[in-house]
């Protein structure tokens, strides 16, 4: 997995099940994943270990060609007898990071990030509304824009 763009967890530990279920005609591995990764948080910057789970199924059909436009199929080749998941469970741990990671609160609710990083977010949040002045060129256009409607 040299090749692959950094996943966004700098470590973890993930327990991968793999179920194969074998038919006549396709192949069916049952991905089960679960554990934690450590990733940085949005909000205070600090690492903290994120509990994920992810559950997939991938198909494996037989045949020559490998143009299938589904994303949950791969097409093995008859003289081909092994399968290479190491993508696929890559891209199953890559799909279970939210977009937004944040440290999660504690059993009271309360945040459980950084507090000095915390103290000074709030800081530049307080500063920032106190330069609300707007351009007063912007207040004669919006003038113009309200005696319009």
């Amino acid at each position: 997995m040299d090749d692959h763009p950094a996943l966004e967890a700098d470590n973890g530990n993930i327990t991968v099940q793999v179920t194969l279920i074998k038919k006549p005609d396709l192949l069916e591995l049952h991905f089960s994943l679960s554990g934690e990764i450590t990733v940085k948080c949005d909000r205070c910057l600090d690492y903290f270990d994120l509990p994920i789970r992810f559950d997939d199924v991938l198909y494996v059909k037989f045949g020559e060609g490998s143009s299938i436009d589904a994303e949950n199929i791969i097409v093995l080749h008859p003289n081909e007898h092994e399968i290479d998941v190491r993508q696929y469970i890559y891209e199953c741990i890559s799909l279970s990071i939210p977009y937004k990671k944040v440290h999660p609160p504690d059993d009271r609710g309360n945040p459980t990030c950084n507090i000095s990083m915390l103290k000074k977010l709030d800081e530049l949040q307080s500063y920032e509304h106190e330069d609300d002045s707007t351009d007063p060129r912007w207040d004669k256009l919006k003038e113009l824009k309200l005696n319009r409607n």
